[in-house]
């Protein structure tokens, strides 16, 4: 028999459909090479499935790590403003007020801080502060504003 793993499935239908023309007595290879495109489908599917839960799984584990990683900054944050209520805000704190509230730093629009900057009495002079700090990042990420 010719080498049936070398062979895709389309090649086995159409290699068989040449034989069993040529020779009716193939159909003993005939049905070796259906049994091996059965097979191979259904291993594709077992891998297929394997594939899906493994992303499943990857994008679990994503979310989670992302859900601790606010929950542990969040808390590292609590702790260093009790130590010291002076302390600057940086880009892995907490958003103290406002509509976004509980964001990280990193995570609040650059279009919300200008709105801070521009027409708001900041409450926090942190977040004010940390808008000087970081002016020219804002700038490229909010270019319409007049910073």
């Amino acid at each position: 028999m010719k080498n049936l793993k070398a062979a895709s499935h389309k090649q086995l239908v159409i290699q068989y459909a040449i034989e069993v023309r040529a020779n009716p007595d193939w159909a003993v290879i005939a049905n070796a090479y259906f049994a091996e495109i059965v097979t191979r489908l259904q291993e594709r599917d077992q891998y297929k499935a394997q594939w899906e839960n493994c992303v499943s799984d990857i994008n679990a584990a994503q979310s989670e790590m992302k859900s601790l990683r606010r929950q542990l900054t969040h808390k590292v944050s609590k702790i260093r403003r009790l130590e010291n209520p002076k302390t600057p805000l940086c880009d892995t704190d907490a958003m103290p007020f406002g509509k976004y509230k509980g964001t990280l730093m990193e995570d609040v629009p650059a279009s919300y801080l200008f709105w801070l900057w521009t027409h708001a009495d900041v409450k926090d002079s942190r977040v004010s502060e940390y808008i000087r700090q970081n002016l020219d990042c804002l700038k490229e990420e909010y270019p319409d504003g007049e910073w």
